[in-house]
């Protein structure tokens, strides 16, 4: 397993982690991400909904960036 910072402010730290594994007999290994914000004053870990304002449709603005994301990348693969 892997961790590495991706934001660091005063107050809070986020970390994302990595971990490779291998059962055997599959045919490919499997990857596993996720990640956590930590409020180093209040010495917790900050849910998602807590980064946004209460009542916005956070999930959703998140996927639409994810496929946004996604479709760039496939259109700069197809381009190479």
């Amino acid at each position: 397993m892997t961790a590495a910072g991706r934001c660091r402010i005063d107050t809070a730290i986020s970390v994302e982690f990595a971990e490779d594994s291998y059962v055997r007999g599959a045919a490919h290994p499997s990857e596993q991400y996720w990640a956590i914000t930590y409020d180093l004053k209040g010495n917790r870990e900050i849910s998602l909904a807590e980064l946004f304002r209460p009542g916005d449709d956070f999930k959703n603005a998140i996927a639409l960036a994810a496929v946004d994301y996604i479709n760039a990348r496939a259109h700069a693969l197809e381009e190479s």
